[in-house]
């Protein structure tokens, strides 16, 4: 049924007619779904009389009673479904119920018009009922126009720049109380802490993350320098107090190992181990998730990195790791700026002791071999994602020309690893990143153009001419 739907032939089969009575016809199939979800996301629809509906989500399911089997009626990220799609209809009257309440258009497909699965992916056919009309048709634009197509790129990149700059700053607002002067410094420190356990929390969780770092706030979290002996301790408490208010912590009781005293509760304040509170109701999502982005990972790394915190505070730390740099230098002595301020994030693996306990806790596989919680690409990732913004939005509370050098690190600042997002534009684009700011100028493109194919208002399509107006013009 993925692959019927994938080679678009829903498009084919005229208006489609649902339980509710509306009507549909498929203009664009839409991509596959690469995180927990619907089977199918980015979909365009249209209704009558000739409405078209951009972003469509796309359920599939052999029988109707299938929707409550899997739980899509109780998880929030099925809320978004704009039709279900099924072959056997053994729930006539009961509709489709999203988990807020909402009622999804199901449609039953004929089984006779389903053919046998492909065994190659099916070619797109231009002129299939139209169902091609929509989608990106720049791969020939750009390889004509490298450097303009750069250049709308890394403009899009500057923009991406700027919008998350500007939610740091409504997020210092918002966390600053009406009528206090500006910021404080635990507050400043607390959004920051907020926006890397938002960027730990990988595309699944970054809603859950960043509820967490509110519910267990980072003034609330031990410290002690990673190379003392109050370490491993530190880390432990820490990392139980989120994965406890996450409840991610099995409830059965476990053995504590001797090496943790304080974790037993052995001299220690009836304070200090009280359970903190219940951090949110959004569900935690490990399905298609590699081991290193699990939320049990990103959450200890978030313990690692808040017990480590820099005791002047990170964002002071990031304000004078920018300061020391030469904008006049070679770019080999530029390095140093990105390279020193992924450092201040970078963790090491959990000591032994710390794993130990989580593998008697029950939160951490056996199997699962100790590697860096943050590593060079992730800090990385934080440096142009959090660390930067976050810097342009207190940059007028630096030292002189903090703004000018956070701007020139992000322009040359090298590739970060590649993402679902990044490799989709590349592909439809045919354009291939040099730099992390036309990767971001990628992103911004995708997330406000591509993902509900508005590509004739993409500023690559009205930049960049097409074939067949390149012919026109000839």
């Amino acid at each position: 049924m993925a692959a019927w739907w994938r080679a678009g032939q829903g498009a084919t089969g005229g208006w489609l007619t649902a339980d509710d009575g509306s009507r549909w016809r498929v203009r664009h199939p839409g991509r596959g779904n690469h995180d927990a979800g619907p089977d199918f996301v980015e979909a365009v629809l249209e209704t009558p009389p000739g409405t078209a509906v951009r972003g469509a989500v796309i359920e599939l399911h052999h029988r109707a009673s299938d929707w409550e089997a899997h739980g899509h009626d109780r998880n929030p990220r099925y809320n978004a479904v704009t039709l279900h799609l099924i072959l056997v209809e053994n729930r006539p009257g009961i509709p489709t119920l999203a988990a807020n309440g909402r009622r999804i258009p199901r449609v039953v497909i004929d089984p006779a018009r389903l053919p046998p699965p492909p065994a190659r992916p099916v070619r797109r056919q231009r002129g299939d009922a139209g169902l091609w009309s929509y989608g990106c048709r720049l791969p020939g634009a750009v390889g004509r126009e490298p450097q303009q197509a750069a250049h709308v790129i890394g403009i899009a990149g500057d923009i991406r720049l700027a919008w998350l700059t500007r939610i740091f700053r409504l997020d210092l607002v918002r966390a600053t109380p009406h009528g206090e002067p500006p910021p404080a410094a635990q507050i400043v420190e607390q959004v920051l802490y907020e926006g890397i356990a938002d960027a730990l929390g990988f595309s699944q969780n970054r809603t859950a993350m960043r509820q967490l770092a509110r519910s267990v706030p980072l003034a609330a979290l031990p410290r002690a320098a990673p190379l003392s002996q109050d370490y491993p301790d530190a880390l432990a408490r820490a990392a139980t107090m989120l994965l406890t208010a996450a409840e991610l912590v099995p409830t059965a009781p476990s053995r504590l190992p001797r090496q943790l005293p304080l974790l037993a509760g052995i001299g220690e304040p009836q304070s200090a181990v009280a359970a903190p509170r219940r951090a949110h109701n959004h569900p935690w999502q490990a399905n298609r998730t590699r081991p290193g982005n699990a939320p049990v990972r990103r959450i200890v790394a978030l313990a690692a990195l808040a017990v480590s915190w820099p005791p002047r505070g990170l964002g002071q730390a990031v304000l004078r790791c920018l300061a020391a740099e030469d904008p006049a230098g070679s770019g080999r002595q530029r390095t140093r700026s990105w390279s020193a301020l992924a450092a201040l994030v970078r963790q090491p693996a959990a000591p032994p002791a710390v794993v130990r306990y989580l593998r008697r806790r029950g939160v951490w596989s056996d199997e699962e071999t100790p590697t860096a919680l943050i590593g060079a690409s992730r800090a990385a990732d934080i440096v142009v994602n959090v660390l930067l913004p976050y810097t342009l939005a207190v940059a007028h509370d630096g030292p002189p020309g903090t703004g000018y050098r956070a701007r020139r690190v992000f322009l040359e600042h090298p590739l970060l690893a590649e993402n679902w997002i990044t490799r989709l534009m590349s592909k439809r684009t045919g354009f291939r990143a040099g730099t992390a700011r036309e990767q971001q100028g990628l992103i911004r493109l995708y997330e406000h153009y591509s993902h509900s194919l508005f590509c004739a208002q993409c500023p690559l399509g009205e930049t960049l001419p097409t074939a067949a107006a390149t012919a026109r013009n000839t």
